[in-house]
């Protein structure tokens, strides 16, 4: 082995030493069922025919894992397919149902929705992209 491929093997094995990490006293993460019931948020309501209201909330905070997986959605199939996990995910599928069939819906009322939805998963605009 020349003398500079000795160097390299002597540099990375100080390097590896140097990232490793001390666990001494380490305990393993303990994930557990949460119990707590959720503090909702109304999110909108639609009005039917008769003037009457029906409302739709949505959780105030989620669960993480939703918004890992609406992150992994938006970098492999983009802001279209996380936006729709997303609102499915917290919202239901029979309230994004209604939501489509709402013929009253309008840009702005559905742009207005999915920013708070957006908020409640990923964080507010100014915290997106630097970890929740």
């Amino acid at each position: 082995m020349s003398g500079k491929s000795q160097q390299l093997k002597r540099d990375r094995a100080r390097a590896a030493a140097a990232a490793a990490v001390d666990l001494d006293g380490y305990e393993p993460v303990i994930i557990r069922p949460r119990e707590e019931e959720a503090e909702l948020l109304h999110l909108f309501s639609v009005f039917d025919d008769k003037g009457e209201e029906q409302q739709f909330f949505i959780p105030r905070k989620v669960r993480f894992n939703v918004t890992l997986a609406t992150t992994k959605i938006l970098a492999e199939r983009g802001e279209y397919a996380a936006g729709e996990h997303m609102i499915r995910t917290v919202l239901g599928d029979d309230a994004w149902d209604e939501l489509i069939a709402c013929d009253d819906l309008q840009e702005e009322d559905f742009e207005r929705i999915m920013e708070t939805a957006r908020t409640v998963v990923l964080g507010p605009p100014e915290r997106r992209g630097k970890g929740r």
